[in-house]
Formats: structure tokens, sequence, C-alpha cells
């Protein structure tokens, strides 16, 4: 009888062990991700709205790929192997269009990260911003 508890103890420490790490997986991808596609927002918000109109509609890839200048797409990497290694299991992907409602001064950018966690889920994040050609920053750019 006791054999039969401690048994039934074990298997069900182990699960939810299981669930804990695969918790803790997402987590931490989920702020990975969160912290590049701010990262990514604050380079787009930087560019002056004739750069803004030349950005692609759509782009995906790996990090690299987002970024012309090789001094900025190494800064995400070039530190540790581990920040490599943790960035490599993402994709992200760029979309940028016009307003739905026909303006054409304002640009609808979405960011989006996507990773499979360890237990061989998809997952995806997305962040959404708006950017208007005369908008609050246009002024550093002129």
């Amino acid at each position: 009888m006791a054999a039969a508890v401690l048994a039934l103890t074990i298997t069900t420490s182990i699960a939810v062990l299981q669930q804990g790490f695969r918790a803790i997986d997402t987590a931490r991808a989920t702020t990975i991700a969160g912290q590049v596609l701010q990262s990514m927002i604050e380079d787009v918000r930087l560019l002056n709205w004739a750069q803004t109109e030349a950005l692609p509609a759509s782009q995906s890839g790996t990090i690299d790929r987002f970024y012309t200048n090789a001094e900025i797409a190494l800064s995400y990497t070039d530190y540790s192997e581990q920040a490599a290694a943790a960035l490599s299991r993402f994709t992200f992907e760029r979309t940028v269009s016009p307003m739905p409602d026909g303006q054409s001064s304002m640009k609808v950018i979405v960011l989006t990260a996507r990773w499979t966690g360890v237990d061989g889920r998809e997952h995806a994040l997305s962040y959404t911003t708006y950017y208007a050609e005369f908008g609050l920053y246009d002024y550093y750019h002129s």
C-alpha cells in the first residue's frame, strides 16, 4: 500500500514539474519576444516618413534580416553565444499597411514574433503601432 501511494505521489510530481517547466519556458520566451519587439518598434519610430514609406509591405525572418546595419543586428547577439542561441528560436514578421479607412498620412505597423516552445507548441506575440506622417515625433527628423 505504501509503495502504491509513493508511486502515485512521484508520478503526480513529475507531471506537475513538466507543466511548470513548460510554463517557465513560455514566460521566458514571451519576455524575450516582447523586449525584441519593443526595440524594433522604437527603431521604426526613429524613421522619418520617407523611410517608413520605403519599408516593404511585409518582411519576415530572423532578427538580422530587419537591419541593414550589421552593427545593430549584432548588438542583439554579439555579447554572448547564449543570447544568439536564445534569439535563434524566433522568427519575426513586420507588416506595414495603410490605415483601413484610407488615410494616406497614416500607417499601421504590426510586428510579430513566432517561436516553438519546448513542448512543440507554436506561440506568437504581436505588437501594433500607428505611424502618422505629421505625428508627435516627426520634428526629430526635419
